[in-house]
């Protein structure tokens, strides 16, 4: 067992230090380190899980292997790598700490310092053109700092990120999943203060984004989306300054007229399809 996590440490410190020596300048070397040091991550966790005889490795440890994972990721500028080998995975889920587990061992940052590394690692990968890569780590900070009641990281405001989120997405499911966020954050306080966690000129900013976004993805033809983008600026528009209170009617009729047309799009019931092809007439046997 003490071989095990020697060798399982030993290979922790070599991924580290190829992750931390990896040269961003020579992009066609890039590649290769990150396998390797990917190997010797993949290697470390094998070794810790024998001494553990297969159990779930400690929470530090586990933390420490996904945070080199996500920042050799981000150095060697491989969306795909993140894709397939992070976040299809759910590893970042073992950089959060539940509420309630404080007996169990920490993590080897605490929140607001991983927070802060990772919202400047999103950075990172935005400027290298790792469009995924920068949207999932922006979608963890934010989802995180509600959580934690954080009104600020790394210089970026959650109304911020989730602003670049709806600015920068392409799919309707990436808004749906935006607005959701900040229609249960409305409530959630900054630490330390009594401030609401977004500005009202943010608020302002993401109902009326929303509601030309919800028309927009109504004409196309998706009124389950628009129907909760709406329902999610009418509940945000209490918050909003007096200009834009002013279009509250027009905003509960694109609403209305959203959940109408989704009344009128329902499926037909199991029942009522093979009442309905029991109706059909039979084709004539053409032999």
């Amino acid at each position: 067992e003490l071989s095990s996590e020697f060798s399982a440490q030993c290979l922790l410190l070599s991924a580290a230090n190829c992750i931390d020596s990896m040269n961003e300048t020579n992009t066609t070397g890039l590649e290769a380190e990150m396998k390797y040091a990917l190997r010797r991550l993949e290697q470390a966790s094998a070794e810790f899980s024998m001494q553990f005889d297969g159990k779930t490795i400690p929470a530090s440890v586990q933390h420490l292997i996904t945070w080199l994972m996500v920042k050799g990721v981000v150095k060697s500028r491989d969306d795909v790598m993140f894709m397939e080998k992070i976040w299809k995975l759910g590893l970042l889920k073992t950089l959060v700490v539940a509420k309630g587990n404080e007996s169990q061992e920490e993590p080897v940052m605490d929140s607001d310092s991983l927070l802060n590394h990772m919202f400047l690692l999103s950075g990172q990968a935005d400027k290298h053109g790792m469009v995924e890569t920068a949207k999932h780590l922006m979608l963890f900070c934010a989802s995180e700092m509600i959580k934690l009641r954080l009104g600020n990281v790394g210089g970026g405001s959650v109304g911020q990120i989730q602003k670049k989120l709806v600015e920068r997405s392409s799919l309707v499911s990436d808004i749906t999943a935006v607005y959701s966020d900040i229609n249960n954050a409305l409530e959630v306080k900054i630490s330390g203060g009594n401030d609401p966690l977004y500005s009202q000129s943010e608020l302002d900013w993401f109902v009326v984004e929303g509601y030309n976004r919800g028309l927009n993805v109504m004409f196309l033809g998706d009124v389950v989306s628009a129907e909760k983008i709406l329902a999610a600026v009418l509940n945000m528009l209490p918050f909003c300054g007096e200009q834009v209170k002013g279009y509250s009617s027009d905003i509960r009729l694109a609403y209305r007229r959203a959940v109408d047309r989704k009344a009128e799009a329902l499926p037909a019931s199991a029942i009522n399809l093979i009442s309905f092809f029991s109706r059909l007439p039979a084709f004539a046997n053409e032999e």
